[in-house]
């Protein structure tokens, strides 16, 4: 009888033991399966393999994995710190290189049309039946920004100042005389990026929309494009700039401010809560799509975040949630 019962207790407690095991695999397994689940969108989640490791073998794999097949990785959890001021002002200066270099574009052009003899018909064509078609205005009106707003257009192909540029199709009488633009863009919130009175040459950037007084209230808009010179539409060159008083839009200040607008009408960034900002990976992808659409990439690690072919990230690309610090968070750099 005691060696019956002895056995009868092994028996007994090994089974509690193998109950106890699956209960511990089972719990585990539903946390892991929370963690995959809470993944972010588009991301895959962590492989069914997986279930019931403990984290260090998990993580383990992970890096094996990578090391062996350098292959792209599990991405929730993740995140970055994006410097939000310093991307914003890359966007805006590459928007105002668009915009002079648009200039320079219809400048040229408009110098051989009128070795040709077709002025006329380029300056109706190319800029008052683009910037304000339903004027039904002649190549033979003042046309300085008018010329400028076609600029402007061509620069905004991503909509980069949508909601700060006129509709031109129905506003576009707004953009084809001086005083009208200037009074249009203060109505639209952007007074403050705008200056009236003494010019010094020291504080013009380059893409600065300076108009100088022609008398009779009337103003002449060029765009300056650095070392004291501006470049000139009617008078159709680039000349030094020689007086000293007039009005100066700063067309990188209205760039910067309306991409702000754009990216927190989004819900993409808010930057009453600093410019720079730790933000999940989904969300640093959105940022970096919008800020460097049509631009050439020149950094790695922005260049990662925008390769998700297979809705992956590569891991180097992100730090995990936990270890946040200045040291190990990530810092995406622009160009």
């Amino acid at each position: 009888m005691p060696q019956t019962s002895n056995k009868a207790a092994k028996i007994l407690k090994i089974k509690v033991r193998k109950n106890i095991y699956r209960m511990k695999k089972y719990l585990l397994g539903l946390t892991t399966l929370g963690a995959v689940i809470s993944a972010p969108a588009g991301l895959h989640g962590q492989e069914a393999g997986n279930f019931g490791q403990t984290q260090e073998q998990t993580a383990a794999g992970k890096k094996m994995s990578a090391e062996k097949t350098g292959d792209k990785l599990l991405a929730y959890n993740r995140m970055v710190e994006v410097n939000l001021g310093q991307e914003i002002e890359n966007r805006a200066d590459w928007f105002v290189d668009e915009f002079v270099k648009a200039s320079s574009k219809h400048l040229t052009a408009l110098k051989k049309a009128t070795a040709r003899g077709q002025k006329t018909s380029y300056v109706e064509n190319n800029f008052f039946d683009i910037v304000y078609p339903s004027g039904h205005l002649s190549g033979r009106n003042n046309y300085c920004i008018t010329a400028i707003n076609r600029a402007l257009i061509d620069a905004n192909v991503f909509g980069d100042l949508n909601g700060a540029l006129p509709e031109y199709k129905s506003e576009g009488g707004n953009a084809v005389e001086c005083r009208r633009f200037v009074s249009y863009l203060e109505r639209k919130g952007y007074r403050d990026c705008i200056r009236h009175g003494a010019i010094n040459i020291k504080n013009l950037q380059i893409g600065d929309i300076v108009m100088t007084p022609r008398g009779g209230g009337r103003y002449h808009a060029t765009i300056y494009i650095g070392n004291g010179v501006v470049r000139s539409f009617n008078n159709d060159g680039e000349w030094l700039l020689k007086k000293r008083s007039g009005i100066v839009i700063k067309t990188k200040a209205i760039a910067e401010k309306a991409i702000t607008q754009k990216l927190e009408k989004q819900k993409l960034v808010n930057l009453q809560k600093g410019k720079r900002q730790i933000v999940p990976l989904q969300k640093a992808q959105k940022i970096m799509q919008f800020l460097y659409a049509g631009r050439n990439v020149g950094d790695r690690m922005v260049a990662l975040l925008l390769d998700n072919d297979r809705g992956n990230l590569l891991a180097s690309a992100s730090i995990p949630a936990e270890k946040f610090s200045r040291r190990q968070l990530t810092e995406i750099r622009g160009r």
